[in-house]
């Protein structure tokens, strides 16, 4: 499943889950209101891959790790 595909799935079923709480999709605490929209979700999976492939560990020089020798 794409990631915009899943995210549809999803507000699919906020949306219904609201519905069944009886929500009208108005009030500022509102499932529908509160789910972010795909463009939000889009920017920041994107920047995630992005960030995930540029902290690529070193298995040959792995970071210092200081600990307390108390």
């Amino acid at each position: 499943m794409k990631p915009q595909e899943a995210h549809e799935k999803g507000q699919r079923c906020a949306l219904r889950a609201a519905k069944k709480a009886g929500e009208t999709g108005k009030e500022s605490q509102s499932i529908a209101i509160l789910y972010p929209s795909w463009h939000d979700v889009r920017n920041q999976y994107y920047r995630r891959r992005k960030n995930a492939a540029s902290t690529v560990r070193d298995p040959y020089n792995p970071p210092i790790i200081y600990h307390n020798t108390e």
